[in-house]
């Protein structure tokens, strides 16, 4: 199945893609996922892991549109969307 991830600000810098698509096994969660992207763009665990190895205060996960817990199971055609924090004023 295929999943398209999106990128924003920092993360989109980092990687120099707004998005991509991952191939992945039926079944496979969000965390999967996620640490397809970290062996794929491995200078993103600095980004966006604390040292406990955990996704940092602030970012978030979003599957189609809506904020998203890691344990989540994926279907094919999601987006999955890395948001980095944003600070308001």
């Amino acid at each position: 199945m295929k999943v398209r991830v999106k990128y924003f600000a920092r993360v989109k810098e980092e990687t120099s893609l707004g998005e991509e698509e991952f191939e992945l096994s039926s079944g496979e969660k969000l965390s999967e996922l996620l640490q397809r992207v970290l062996q794929k763009h491995p200078s993103l665990k600095s980004i966006l892991l604390d040292e406990k190895g955990e996704l940092k205060k602030g970012y978030q996960l979003f599957k189609n549109g809506k904020n998203s817990l890691k344990d989540e199971v994926l279907s094919d055609g999601d987006v999955v969307a890395i948001i980095p924090p944003v600070a308001g004023g």
